[in-house]
Parts: C-alpha cells; structure tokens; sequence
C-alpha cells in the first residue's frame, strides 16, 4: 500500500500546485478588471 500512499500524496500536492495557480491567475484577473474599470472611470470624467 506505499505505493498508492505515495501516489496519492504526489496527486494530492498537484491538485494543490494547480489550485493555487487558478487562484493567482483568478487574482490577477480581478486586479486587471479593476484596473480597467478605474481608468475607464477616470477617463470619462
């Protein structure tokens, strides 16, 4: 059973890697999105 143990460790720590850089990228597009509304703001004043 180390073998799937191991397996499932290496499964769980890539789900992880991923989720955190759906995340980052989630973030990124949130930040984008209000720099876009903030300059789209400030220039139709």
């Amino acid at each position: 059973m180390i073998a799937v143990d191991w397996a499932q460790e290496i499964a769980d720590r890539v789900l992880a890697e991923e989720t955190a850089r759906r995340m980052e990228a989630a973030q990124q597009a949130a930040a984008d999105a209000e720099a876009a509304r903030l300059a789209a703001e400030n220039g139709g004043r």
